[in-house]
Parts: C-alpha cells; sequence; structure tokens
C-alpha cells in the first residue's frame, strides 16, 4: 500500500521529503534555497542516526529526497539539476 501525503502547496519551490522508517508516511518541510534543502536533511540523517546508536530504534530504513513545484505540471517532482543530479547526489559529492 503507498503511502500518501496530504500536503497544500505555498509559494515555497522546494520542498524536503523525509521517510525515517520505511514504510511509513513521509515527513515534508518546505525550504528556501537547495543550500537549505541540504541541511535539512543532513540534520534529519543526523537524528536517525543519533536514534539508532542510543537504541531508541532498534533498527531503522530511511530514505531523504528534494522535490520542487513544477508549474507546468501543476505537480511536485523529484529534483534534478541541470546536470542530472538529484540532491543525494549532490550532497555525496560534498562528502
Amino acid at each position: 500500500m503507498e503511502s500518501k501525503s496530504v500536503y497544500k502547496v505555498s509559494k515555497t519551490r522546494y520542498r524536503v521529503w523525509h521517510i525515517p522508517q520505511l514504510p511509513e508516511p513521509r515527513f515534508i518541510v518546505e525550504v528556501g534555497s537547495i543550500e537549505e534543502a541540504k541541511l535539512v536533511i543532513k540534520t534529519l540523517v543526523e537524528y536517525d542516526l543519533f536514534q539508532w546508536r542510543c537504541d531508541i530504534k532498534p533498527d531503522y530504513s530511511n530514505v531523504s529526497g528534494l522535490e520542487y513545484w513544477d508549474r507546468s505540471k501543476g505537480c511536485w517532482m523529484e529534483y534534478q539539476n541541470s546536470e542530472g543530479n538529484t540532491i543525494s547526489d549532490l550532497m555525496n559529492k560534498e562528502s
């Protein structure tokens, strides 16, 4: 069964989504830039690791991503830059 997220579209162009434990629903937060998205994703991932290391979560399988509002299609689309890199690709290049 696919999880659905109900979300009101605002003027913000980007939003980070995070699933802290698959197959649970997505947590969504609006961000104003790619740099802000990277910070939010890194923070969420570090928090999941903290919970795992402290035995708050016995295990986890998480995933995060970035979407942008495509005005022409009228829907949220998974982010890729002009070279075809996703937010994960960009973050991995910085590591």
